[in-house]
């Protein structure tokens, strides 16, 4: 069977996808912080100091992650 990865903010829950409400809200910080002016290079290094997780053990924020993101909400 293949790994598929969901999008960050969403989880499995039961067998389906549902909003992963602690990534909802880093989400929701991130598009503030651009809709303030804040450069996406400046929020990828607010993330990596701050230690998100992108996935599971994986905290290398970039500006090229934050405009994925941008392009699937």
């Amino acid at each position: 069977m293949k790994h598929r990865n969901i999008p960050f903010g969403y989880c499995y829950e039961n067998g389906t996808i549902s909003i992963n409400t602690k990534e909802a809200e880093i989400l929701s910080q991130i598009f503030a912080d651009y809709q303030s002016g804040m450069s996406l290079l400046k929020i990828a290094e607010k993330l990596n100091a701050d230690k998100i997780e992108y996935a599971p053990g994986i905290t290398g924020w970039n500006k090229a992650r934050i405009m994925h993101l941008s392009l699937i909400h």
